[in-house]
């Protein structure tokens, strides 16, 4: 979401580096991760917010 300044999955699975045989598959993979409840932004975000 911070390099490609947008909320639009269509968009950030376009900017994901996969190596899939079809790119369709791009914003069904990001969905699915994004609706893993294992996930959590927040631990994930925490590298970039204390970067100076």
């Amino acid at each position: 979401m911070i390099e490609a300044r947008t909320a639009n999955t269509a968009m950030l699975a376009a900017y994901l580096p996969l190596e899939l045989e079809r790119p369709d598959l791009r914003e069904q993979w990001l969905r699915r991760l994004l609706s893993n409840q294992f996930l959590v932004a927040f631990d994930i975000m925490i590298p970039f917010a204390c970067q100076t």
